[in-house]
């Protein structure tokens, strides 16, 4: 694909994978795969200034259901994707020269259970998963006068060659939740959740 002019040239690759195993009343699945992409991010300026964006994107499941009965069935499965994105200036950049990395992990598992009694269908299960978030990123303004006539901020244009604006952080946070509910059938064209 291209992005935003009729020469952008947006390389991508990605693969993927897929198990499935039935062992007895179990059915097992594994899911896997990989993609990059790697695009110019178009300015208004000169093409020759365009910056360049790569993005990386993978990911992984592990799913086990199982039947324990006609009434009974389980399910635990496992997960990840990890995400990451980079943003490369050129060394002509003008006014503003950017540079960013972001990344985004989240790594968890659920569990799942529905049991059928009469008329009642209940289900119960959980979710716990932790998700990593990282960050960097950097602006030099490299023409202050060039940056006044486009605009930038007087904020903006204090971060120059010796000055230039840095940031670097990263956050790990938990999430969890669980949940049961009953599907309730009093009739046959009635249904209470």
């Amino acid at each position: 694909s291209c992005a935003g002019r009729a020469a952008g040239f947006a390389p991508t690759a990605s693969a993927s994978a897929d198990l499935l195993w039935l062992p007895g009343p179990s059915v097992v699945t594994v899911r896997a795969g990989h993609g990059v992409s790697s695009f110019e991010v178009p300015t208004e300026r000169d093409a020759e200034v365009d910056q360049r964006e790569k993005r990386v994107q993978s990911f992984a499941t592990a799913n086990w259901q199982r039947s324990w009965s006609a009434r009974t069935v389980s399910q635990v499965a496992l997960f990840g994707r990890l995400t990451e994105s980079r943003l490369d200036g050129r060394a002509s950049d003008t006014p503003l020269f950017v540079k960013a990395d972001r990344e985004q992990d989240r790594l968890g598992m659920l569990a799942a259970l529905t049991h059928e009694r009469g008329q009642h269908r209940i289900k119960a299960g959980f979710e716990a998963s932790s998700v990593l978030l990282k960050e960097r990123f950097h602006f030099t303004v490299t023409d202050r006068k060039e940056g006044e006539e486009e605009g930038l901020s007087e904020e903006a244009l204090e971060h120059g060659p010796h000055n230039p604006f840095d940031f670097a952080d990263r956050r790990r946070r938990p999430i969890a939740s669980v949940y049961v509910q009953d599907s309730w059938r009093p009739t046959v064209r009635l249904t209470l959740e």
